[in-house]
């Protein structure tokens, strides 16, 4: 069995992409920054590394280098493939100047996170489960489940449809499922208030970088 490390400073990036490779059989570990992405690769030999650009403090790039210099790495050949919603012209060959095997476009779906799998990976590593045999007891990704005491899966993501400025379509897309996008929006409105204050103190210390990423 495949084991990977996926870092992103988003707690809602890692649960989607935990979520995502459920039905892969693959084993996942995530880190929330590139200070515990240094940690972490010191302790274990990873088959794929999916690493973010754009996080506060140490970004993608310079984890990276650090990691190319780092002593005790257990993963100098491991393929590192970035996380990036930088899809202008030109960012693929950017990426790749700096050192990363590959390069990822955010939001990921599932295809193209399988496409990397299948072609970092040994096809004897990638186990794939049919979508609605996840869960023993009958909910599948198409959302006949309960989602807590809230009503069925389908009910929630009928009523989300009405709301202005919510594509449901687009956020099962890349979410994988309507569960997931359901825990993925309470995760937004649980963090909002905190993120709003943090950008607010950030653009008043003129912490620009870390305002950005934010933002």
């Amino acid at each position: 069995t495949a084991e990977i490390l996926v870092t992103d400073d988003t707690e809602n990036n890692l649960l989607v992409v935990t979520r995502l490779l459920k039905r892969t059989g693959i084993k996942i570990d995530t880190a929330d920054s590139g200070a515990k992405t240094l940690d972490l690769i010191t302790k274990k030999k990873y088959d794929i590394i999916y690493l973010d650009h754009m996080m506060p403090e140490m970004d993608g790039i310079e984890t990276l280098h650090r990691m190319q210099d780092l002593d005790g790495n257990m993963n100098t050949d491991t393929p590192v493939i970035v996380l990036t919603a930088n899809a202008v012209s030109g960012s693929r060959e950017m990426y790749m100047k700096e050192g990363f095997t590959d390069y990822m476009t955010k939001p990921v779906s599932y295809l193209t996170l399988k496409n990397s799998l299948t072609k970092y990976l040994p096809e004897d590593k990638v186990e794939e489960k049919p979508a609605d045999a996840e869960n023993k007891d009958g909910e599948t990704a198409s959302g006949s489940g309960n989602n807590g005491n809230n009503g069925t899966i389908s009910e929630i993501t009928g009523a989300l449809a009405k709301a202005q400025g919510i594509d449901v379509a687009e956020g099962v897309k890349y979410s994988g499922d309507e569960e997931t996008l359901i825990d993925v929006i309470k995760g937004y409105v649980a963090g909002i208030d905190d993120a709003a204050d943090e950008i607010e103190k950030e653009l008043a210390g003129l912490e620009i970088k870390n305002y950005t990423v934010h933002v």
